[in-house]
């Protein structure tokens, strides 16, 4: 069991959900949504991208909105998916980083970057981030991995260290990593690694040793992950429920994108249409009351900060 469970006065039993809004700071509609869905206490969680252009838009919401006490992550960010809008590293302009392309921006795929990046300008990257996250006013809640590049085993270290230099929870969801050890008996057959990088011993191995670390300096972590779809964007309110309503015992960190629909969304990724959904189906009343009648249980990273 997750030791940070009973801290927090839940039971094994129970169902935790920390509903979390990605991506800020890419876009204004990502800077001005996540604002809205603050106030009308639809999310417990975000994470800021800190090499994008609306970074100092996101930075200032934390400073200037104490009442809404904002949960703010930092999103740590390596790759450049887009595009209408690019981004470069802000620890280095080398090539030999194996952090940029030949433009000077950061490479557009996870394959590349987990190809060419060097561990050590990774950890460097990291750390720039959050440093400059904490530099503009923000406090960070815990870390998290845009493309889920900071989590493959070449950079799995480095992304510990930055967890542990800053005290920091960081998503690295302990059932869907390593941390159900699939030779425990007692261990949920789900959560047995069969592919992608953790399927090779020597990297589960890893993962394991980091999960170990983690929780010797006292780090949270959540059990599990869940999302939505991108390339939905029909019914978002009834893909939140069915999402939410298979949520496993545990704490699991939901990824959501909501961002409002604005002519520079829509101008900078094919998927605009499913972020605006989002954006409009947290915001009613009736889905928050929904997950009260299923018991689901609502939290953000800062409790996982305190605990």
């Amino acid at each position: 069991m997750n030791p940070v469970i009973q801290r927090l006065g839940f039971t094994p039993s129970d169902r935790i959900v920390i509903l979390h809004a990605d991506d800020v700071g890419v876009c204004e509609a990502s800077v001005s949504g996540a604002d809205e869905l603050w106030q009308v206490g639809m999310i417990s969680s975000s994470a800021v991208m800190v090499p994008c252009p609306w970074f100092p838009a996101a930075a200032a919401l934390c400073r200037n909105r104490p009442e809404l006490k904002i949960d703010m992550g930092v999103h740590l960010t390596l790759t450049c998916e887009w595009n209408s809008m690019r981004w470069g590293a802000i620890s280095t302009g080398d090539p030999t980083s194996g952090l940029i392309d030949d433009e000077g921006y950061m490479l557009r795929s996870y394959q590349a970057c987990v190809a060419q990046g060097e561990p050590d300008a990774v950890l460097m990257e990291f750390d720039a981030q959050i440093a400059r996250a904490i530099a503009a006013g923000i406090q960070p809640t815990h870390i998290d991995s845009h493309m889920g590049t900071a989590q493959h085993p070449r950079f799995l270290p480095a992304y510990v260290a930055v967890a542990r230099k800053y005290r920091l929870p960081i998503f690295l969801p302990r059932a869907q990593t390593a941390a159900a050890y699939p030779e425990d008996p007692s261990a949920d057959p789900s959560t047995r690694i069969t592919e992608g990088p953790y399927a090779d011993p020597v990297n589960l191995a890893l993962a394991r040793r980091q999960i170990e670390l983690l929780d010797e300096a006292g780090i949270c972590m959540p059990d599990h992950f869940g999302w939505t779809q991108l390339d939905n964007f029909t019914d978002k309110v009834g893909e939140l429920k069915h999402q939410l309503g298979q949520l496993k015992p545990g704490i699991t960190h939901f990824v959501m994108h909501p961002a409002k629909d604005t002519p520079e969304l829509r101008a900078l990724c094919s998927d605009w249409r499913a972020r605006a959904a989002e954006f409009e189906a947290l915001r009613r009343d009736d889905l928050r009351q929904w997950m009260r009648e299923q018991g689901i249980q609502i939290i953000g990273y800062s409790a996982l900060m305190a605990a």
